[in-house]
Protein backbone atom coordinates (compact mmCIF):
# COMPACT_ATOMS: atom_id res chain seq x y z
CA UNK A 1 0.00 0.00 0.00
CA UNK A 2 1.47 2.65 -0.87
CA UNK A 3 1.60 6.23 1.39
CA UNK A 4 -0.84 8.04 -0.30
CA UNK A 5 -3.47 5.31 0.20
CA UNK A 6 -2.60 5.01 3.50
CA UNK A 7 -2.60 8.75 4.23
CA UNK A 8 -5.89 8.00 6.28
CA UNK A 9 -4.61 5.04 8.35
CA UNK A 10 -1.67 7.49 9.10
CA UNK A 11 -3.42 10.20 10.11
CA UNK A 12 -4.99 7.73 12.69
CA UNK A 13 -2.02 6.61 14.09
CA UNK A 14 -0.48 10.10 14.76
CA UNK A 15 -1.13 11.74 18.20
CA UNK A 16 -5.01 13.12 17.31
CA UNK A 17 -4.51 16.15 19.37
CA UNK A 18 -4.57 19.59 17.60
CA UNK A 19 -1.45 20.75 17.49
CA UNK A 20 0.31 24.36 17.00
CA UNK A 21 3.64 25.14 16.80
CA UNK A 22 4.73 29.48 16.93
CA UNK A 23 6.86 31.45 14.89
CA UNK A 24 9.42 30.43 17.79
CA UNK A 25 9.90 26.56 16.17
CA UNK A 26 8.27 24.93 19.56
CA UNK A 27 4.32 24.22 20.31
CA UNK A 28 2.73 27.11 22.10
CA UNK A 29 6.57 28.21 22.88
CA UNK A 30 7.11 25.27 25.18
CA UNK A 31 10.65 23.63 23.89
CA UNK A 32 9.91 20.42 26.39
CA UNK A 33 6.26 19.73 24.76
CA UNK A 34 8.28 19.77 21.45
CA UNK A 35 10.76 17.69 22.16
CA UNK A 36 8.32 15.16 23.63
CA UNK A 37 6.69 15.19 20.54
CA UNK A 38 9.81 14.22 19.07
CA UNK A 39 10.50 11.81 21.62
CA UNK A 40 6.68 10.12 20.84
CA UNK A 41 7.23 10.20 16.87
CA UNK A 42 9.96 8.20 17.28
CA UNK A 43 8.44 5.27 19.62
CA UNK A 44 5.58 5.54 17.79
CA UNK A 45 7.68 4.55 14.21
CA UNK A 46 9.64 1.73 16.41
CA UNK A 47 6.05 0.29 17.19
CA UNK A 48 4.66 1.08 13.88
CA UNK A 49 7.58 -1.30 12.15
CA UNK A 50 6.91 -4.38 14.65
CA UNK A 51 3.60 -4.66 13.41
CA UNK A 52 4.45 -4.47 9.76
CA UNK A 53 2.76 -1.14 9.62
CA UNK A 54 5.43 0.36 7.28
CA UNK A 55 3.60 3.50 5.88
CA UNK A 56 2.62 4.56 9.31
CA UNK A 57 6.87 4.10 10.30
CA UNK A 58 7.44 6.34 7.90
CA UNK A 59 5.24 8.97 8.49
CA UNK A 60 6.03 9.17 12.35
CA UNK A 61 9.60 9.35 11.27
CA UNK A 62 8.50 12.30 9.05
CA UNK A 63 6.73 13.84 11.81
CA UNK A 64 10.09 13.42 13.80
CA UNK A 65 12.21 15.34 11.48
CA UNK A 66 9.81 18.70 11.39
CA UNK A 67 9.49 18.66 14.76
CA UNK A 68 13.14 18.69 15.01
CA UNK A 69 13.37 21.37 11.99
CA UNK A 70 11.07 23.56 14.41
CA UNK A 71 13.27 22.95 17.53
CA UNK A 72 16.43 23.75 15.36
CA UNK A 73 14.47 26.74 14.39
CA UNK A 74 13.85 27.72 17.94
CA UNK A 75 17.71 27.46 18.92
CA UNK A 76 17.30 24.66 21.42
CA UNK A 77 20.89 24.11 21.55
CA UNK A 78 20.87 27.24 23.92
CA UNK A 79 19.36 24.69 26.79
CA UNK A 80 21.86 21.95 27.93
CA UNK A 81 19.32 19.34 28.16
CA UNK A 82 15.48 19.52 28.09
CA UNK A 83 13.96 17.02 30.38
CA UNK A 84 10.55 14.72 29.77
CA UNK A 85 8.28 13.07 31.96
CA UNK A 86 7.14 9.68 29.58
CA UNK A 87 5.81 6.12 30.04
CA UNK A 88 8.80 3.31 29.44
CA UNK A 89 7.39 0.20 27.70
CA UNK A 90 8.85 -2.71 26.92
CA UNK A 91 7.07 -4.73 23.79
CA UNK A 92 8.02 -8.70 23.29
CA UNK A 93 9.31 -8.16 19.75
CA UNK A 94 13.25 -9.18 18.64
CA UNK A 95 15.01 -5.66 19.11
CA UNK A 96 18.16 -4.28 20.82
CA UNK A 97 16.76 -1.66 22.33
CA UNK A 98 13.76 -2.86 24.63
CA UNK A 99 12.74 0.33 25.98
CA UNK A 100 10.40 2.50 23.57
CA UNK A 101 9.56 5.92 25.33
CA UNK A 102 6.28 7.70 24.91
CA UNK A 103 5.40 10.69 26.94
CA UNK A 104 2.69 11.57 29.32
CA UNK A 105 0.62 14.24 30.18
CA UNK A 106 1.77 15.62 33.51
CA UNK A 107 -2.61 15.93 34.29
CA UNK A 108 -4.18 12.91 33.84
CA UNK A 109 -7.77 14.51 33.44
CA UNK A 110 -6.15 15.59 29.80
CA UNK A 111 -6.25 12.19 28.33
CA UNK A 112 -4.05 11.98 25.34
CA UNK A 113 -6.23 10.96 22.60
CA UNK A 114 -4.70 8.56 20.15
CA UNK A 115 -5.64 6.52 16.75
CA UNK A 116 -4.21 3.11 16.58
CA UNK A 117 -0.58 4.17 18.47
CA UNK A 118 1.88 2.39 20.53
CA UNK A 119 -0.86 1.81 23.06
CA UNK A 120 -2.95 -0.04 20.88
CA UNK A 121 -0.78 -3.26 21.06
CA UNK A 122 -2.75 -6.05 22.87
CA UNK A 123 -1.42 -9.83 22.87
CA UNK A 124 -2.84 -11.22 19.90
CA UNK A 125 -0.26 -8.12 18.47
CA UNK A 126 2.52 -6.90 19.84
CA UNK A 127 2.71 -7.91 23.77
CA UNK A 128 3.74 -5.19 27.13
CA UNK A 129 5.66 -6.83 28.85
CA UNK A 130 6.38 -4.04 31.43
CA UNK A 131 5.69 -0.12 31.82
CA UNK A 132 6.44 2.53 34.54
CA UNK A 133 7.48 6.05 34.36
CA UNK A 134 10.09 7.03 33.01
CA UNK A 135 12.18 10.57 33.72
CA UNK A 136 14.22 11.14 30.23
CA UNK A 137 17.08 13.91 29.64
CA UNK A 138 16.75 14.51 25.95
CA UNK A 139 20.32 16.11 24.13
CA UNK A 140 19.78 17.31 20.57
CA UNK A 141 23.31 18.79 20.42
CA UNK A 142 25.17 17.96 17.40
CA UNK A 143 24.14 16.10 14.25
CA UNK A 144 23.07 12.92 15.53
CA UNK A 145 19.28 13.35 15.41
CA UNK A 146 19.27 14.21 11.94
CA UNK A 147 21.71 11.41 10.87
CA UNK A 148 19.60 8.66 12.66
CA UNK A 149 16.15 9.85 11.27
CA UNK A 150 17.51 9.87 7.51
CA UNK A 151 19.27 6.36 7.80
CA UNK A 152 15.98 5.04 9.30
CA UNK A 153 13.64 6.96 6.68
CA UNK A 154 16.54 5.30 3.53
CA UNK A 155 16.77 1.70 5.18
CA UNK A 156 13.03 1.73 5.24
CA UNK A 157 12.32 3.04 1.72
CA UNK A 158 14.52 0.37 0.30
CA UNK A 159 12.67 -1.87 2.74
CA UNK A 160 15.43 -2.67 4.92
CA UNK A 161 12.36 -2.94 8.12
CA UNK A 162 15.41 -4.70 10.51
CA UNK A 163 18.11 -1.51 9.84
CA UNK A 164 15.28 1.41 9.95
CA UNK A 165 14.40 0.00 13.93
CA UNK A 166 18.02 -0.11 14.52
CA UNK A 167 18.64 3.08 13.01
CA UNK A 168 15.73 4.42 15.54
CA UNK A 169 17.44 2.21 18.22
CA UNK A 170 20.48 3.43 18.09
CA UNK A 171 19.35 7.18 18.14
CA UNK A 172 17.01 6.81 21.06
CA UNK A 173 20.53 5.85 22.99
CA UNK A 174 22.29 8.41 21.51
CA UNK A 175 20.01 11.55 22.09
CA UNK A 176 17.74 10.09 25.98
CA UNK A 177 19.26 9.68 28.67
CA UNK A 178 17.03 7.75 31.44
CA UNK A 179 17.44 9.77 35.05
CA UNK A 180 18.85 7.16 37.84
CA UNK A 181 18.37 9.25 40.55
CA UNK A 182 15.87 8.05 42.94
CA UNK A 183 12.95 10.03 42.93
CA UNK A 184 10.11 10.55 45.75
CA UNK A 185 8.13 7.65 45.98
CA UNK A 186 4.80 9.70 46.19
CA UNK A 187 6.38 11.27 42.90
CA UNK A 188 6.75 7.86 41.52
CA UNK A 189 3.32 6.36 42.20
CA UNK A 190 1.51 9.61 41.06
CA UNK A 191 3.03 9.29 37.90
CA UNK A 192 2.55 5.77 37.32
CA UNK A 193 -1.03 6.32 37.95
CA UNK A 194 -1.41 8.53 35.46
CA UNK A 195 0.51 6.48 33.06
CA UNK A 196 -2.15 3.83 34.15
CA UNK A 197 -5.11 5.80 33.26
CA UNK A 198 -3.44 6.66 29.74
CA UNK A 199 -3.73 2.60 29.53
CA UNK A 200 -6.74 2.07 30.87
CA UNK A 201 -8.56 4.84 28.30
CA UNK A 202 -6.91 3.18 25.13
CA UNK A 203 -8.33 -0.61 26.70
CA UNK A 204 -4.23 -2.13 27.38
CA UNK A 205 -5.23 -3.56 30.22
CA UNK A 206 -1.89 -5.04 30.01
CA UNK A 207 -0.10 -1.92 30.46
CA UNK A 208 -2.44 -0.84 32.97
CA UNK A 209 -1.56 -3.76 35.51
CA UNK A 210 1.90 -3.24 34.95
CA UNK A 211 1.91 0.72 35.77
CA UNK A 212 0.16 -0.31 38.70
CA UNK A 213 2.22 -2.72 40.03
CA UNK A 214 4.96 0.12 40.19
CA UNK A 215 2.66 2.17 42.04
CA UNK A 216 1.81 -0.27 44.38
CA UNK A 217 6.12 -0.64 45.04
CA UNK A 218 6.07 3.01 45.15
CA UNK A 219 2.88 3.21 48.04
CA UNK A 220 4.56 0.61 49.68
CA UNK A 221 8.20 2.70 49.98
CA UNK A 222 6.30 5.61 50.47
CA UNK A 223 4.46 3.97 53.46
CA UNK A 224 7.50 2.60 54.98
CA UNK A 225 9.47 5.43 55.19
CA UNK A 226 6.76 7.42 56.69
CA UNK A 227 5.79 7.99 60.26
CA UNK A 228 2.76 6.95 62.63
CA UNK A 229 0.07 8.83 61.60
CA UNK A 230 -2.96 9.96 59.16
CA UNK A 231 -0.69 10.28 55.74
CA UNK A 232 0.76 7.10 56.85
CA UNK A 233 -2.45 5.24 57.21
CA UNK A 234 -3.83 6.73 54.23
CA UNK A 235 -0.76 5.36 52.02
CA UNK A 236 -2.09 2.23 53.52
CA UNK A 237 -4.91 2.37 52.44
CA UNK A 238 -4.11 3.94 49.03
CA UNK A 239 -1.75 1.23 48.35
CA UNK A 240 -4.76 -1.33 48.96
CA UNK A 241 -7.31 0.50 46.62
CA UNK A 242 -4.73 0.61 44.10
CA UNK A 243 -4.00 -3.50 44.02
CA UNK A 244 -7.33 -4.04 44.22
CA UNK A 245 -7.78 -1.99 41.09
CA UNK A 246 -4.71 -4.17 39.58
CA UNK A 247 -6.47 -7.46 40.37
CA UNK A 248 -9.88 -5.93 38.68
CA UNK A 249 -7.61 -5.00 35.16
CA UNK A 250 -6.33 -8.44 34.63
CA UNK A 251 -9.94 -9.47 34.46
CA UNK A 252 -10.03 -6.94 31.80
CA UNK A 253 -13.63 -5.59 31.65
CA UNK A 254 -13.93 -3.26 28.86
CA UNK A 255 -15.67 -0.95 31.05
CA UNK A 256 -13.25 -0.30 33.68
CA UNK A 257 -12.25 3.13 33.12
CA UNK A 258 -15.33 4.51 33.85
CA UNK A 259 -16.07 2.85 36.98
CA UNK A 260 -12.35 3.08 38.43
CA UNK A 261 -11.82 7.06 36.88
CA UNK A 262 -12.80 8.94 40.38
CA UNK A 263 -10.30 6.69 42.18
CA UNK A 264 -7.48 7.23 39.39
CA UNK A 265 -7.94 11.10 39.54
CA UNK A 266 -8.43 11.20 43.21
CA UNK A 267 -5.43 9.53 44.30
CA UNK A 268 -3.00 11.19 41.09
CA UNK A 269 -4.25 14.58 43.08
CA UNK A 270 -4.12 13.43 46.84
CA UNK A 271 -0.43 12.56 45.87
CA UNK A 272 0.66 15.51 44.14
CA UNK A 273 -0.41 17.67 47.20
CA UNK A 274 1.99 15.60 49.25
CA UNK A 275 5.08 16.46 47.08
CA UNK A 276 4.01 20.18 46.93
Amino acid sequence: MSLAANAAVADAMVITKATAYDAEGTEDGNPELAAAHFVDHINYARVALAMHEYDVANAHISEAQDALALLRQANLESHKSVQVESGRVVYDYDTDQKNHYFPVSSEPVEVREMGKGPFWAKANTLAVTDAEIAYLTLDLNGSNAEKGLAKAKKALEQEYYTDADAALSKLIQQVVKVDAKDHMPQQVASDNIALARDFLSLNNYAGARFALKHADAALDTLERGLEEGDRKDRAEAMRKEVQTLRDEVAAGDPGLLTRADSSLKQWWRELKSWTD
